[in-house]
């Protein structure tokens, strides 16, 4: 861990913890979509 600094890793900690909850969101609004998609879909049948 040579020049890898506790404040780097603290910094690439936040970063991934900001892109995990990126992807959660973006997938939580693709199942809600989906949801609705489905609900709309049995609605018409």
């Amino acid at each position: 861990m040579l020049g890898f600094g506790n404040g780097q890793f603290e910094c690439f900690e936040r970063f991934s913890k900001r892109i995990e909850n990126h992807w959660l969101n973006i997938f939580s609004k693709i199942g809600q979509r989906i949801k609705m998609t489905v609900n709309e879909a049995s609605f018409l049948v």
